[in-house]
């Protein structure tokens, strides 16, 4: 998405943990004001199709990298 940062979360500086624990309570990292929503949110995935693409990109780097590098990450 392409926009500008409006504004971030000081509360992960001190209290990194509430990313995981927290995602869409406290945990959120920035506000973004996007210069064109319309055009990109059609590629914005959410729900159980952000977490199978996330876990797709995972898999890839993973097979490039270190096996141990992700674990112990719950998803």
């Amino acid at each position: 998405m392409a926009g500008a940062v409006v504004e971030v979360n000081e509360l992960l500086e001190v209290a990194p943990h509430a990313l995981v624990f927290q995602p869409y309570i406290r945990g959120w990292v920035a506000r973004i004001h996007p210069d064109n929503w319309e055009r990109d949110v059609v590629g914005l995935l959410s729900g159980s199709a952000g977490v199978a693409e996330y876990r797709e990109r995972l898999t890839r780097k993973l097979a490039r990298s270190r096996p141990d590098a992700f674990a112990g990450v719950l998803l």
